[in-house]
This record gives structure tokens, C-alpha cells and sequence, in this order.
């Protein structure tokens, strides 16, 4: 009875940390997308000095960020936005046209983590 007591105890922890992980998950992602949308209207507004403040923000941000969101998920889900959110500081000095399409891709690809982490039938098994 005793092992029964606590491998139920264990999986309660799991659960609990794994939902938690998700909670976790939801607001760092919503701050993201908001540092990227503060940095996006700032390019839109022409203001270079704020967008690269911000798109230097956003880059520390995704710094501490990946570091503990690698332990959720592969390493290779964040790489591509790893390499996107390093672009956008040189991007945003130079004044680049590409700089809006690589804030839509940073918007693109963290909704997609978010999405591909939550439990759902077709990405458990």
C-alpha cells in the first residue's frame, strides 16, 4: 500500500510541475509578444533609437528566457528563433526593410512553440 501511496504522490508532483510548466510557459510567451509588438510599432513609427532599445530588450529577454524554456522543450524548437531574435538588433540599426518580416516570423514561431507544448492527442504520441 505504501508503494501505492507514493507513486501516486509521485505522479501528483509531475502533474502539478507540468502543468505549472504551461502557465509558466503562457506568460513568458505573452511577454515576448509583447516586447516584439513594442519593438514592431516602434519600427513603424520610424523611431530607430527605440527600436533598437527595444530589440535589444527583447534579445536579453529571449536570453533568460531560452535558458529556461529549454528544459520544456528541444533545443532545435528554439534555435531558428534564437537565430531571428539576434538579427533584430543589426537589422533595427541598419533601418532594413526585412526588419518587420523577422518580427513577424520571432511573433510566428513562439506562438508555435506555445502551441506545440500544450498536451494534445496528436503531439503525445
Amino acid at each position: 500500500m505504501r508503494r501505492v501511496k507514493l507513486c501516486a504522490a509521485i505522479l501528483a508532483v509531475v502533474a502539478a510541475f507540468s502543468f505549472g510548466q504551461l502557465f509558466v510557459l503562457r506568460e513568458c510567451n505573452r511577454r515576448l509578444i509583447s516586447l516584439v509588438r513594442e519593438a514592431q510599432d516602434a519600427a513603424l513609427a520610424g523611431d530607430t533609437a527605440l527600436t533598437v532599445e527595444k530589440a535589444q530588450e527583447l534579445n536579453e529577454f529571449w536570453g533568460d528566457y531560452k535558458k529556461y524554456i529549454c528544459v520544456m522543450i528541444k533545443s532545435d524548437k528554439s534555435a531558428e528563433l534564437t537565430e531571428i531574435i539576434a538579427r533584430l538588433v543589426p537589422l533595427a540599426e541598419s533601418g532594413s526593410d526585412e526588419l518587420d518580416a523577422e518580427f513577424r516570423s520571432v511573433l510566428y514561431l513562439s506562438d508555435w512553440i506555445y502551441q506545440t507544448e500544450i498536451p494534445a492527442w496528436y503531439n503525445i504520441f
